[in-house]
């Protein structure tokens, strides 16, 4: 494997370890979640798109969680970060 490669695929790793850690927490702050989805969507292993269709968002809906500014409820957080898991599993495959 080469640097880039091992690189990537220890990002890969690194941002399924922080989606898992935050979608086992009873409650996941506001903050913490905007954080992760732009950090999920600046990494390329999930697009915008991805979020879009698999949730039936508008255009600009995700860009707006990634900024806090529209979020959505706080029971459906880890379930959206759980299938950013899968996404990014079975998109390193």
């Amino acid at each position: 494997m080469g640097k880039v490669t091992d690189l990537q695929t220890e990002r890969r790793k690194q941002l399924e370890t922080l989606l898992q850690d935050l979608s086992g927490r009873a409650e996941i702050g506001d903050g913490a979640f905007a954080e992760a989805i732009y950090v999920t969507v600046s990494s390329g292993f999930v697009t915008e798109e991805q979020f879009r269709r698999e949730f039936g968002l508008s255009s600009g809906a995700v860009e707006r969680w990634t900024t806090g500014k529209n979020l959505p409820q706080p029971e459906v957080r880890a379930v959206i970060l759980r299938w950013a898991v899968s996404e990014i599993q079975n998109n390193g495959t």
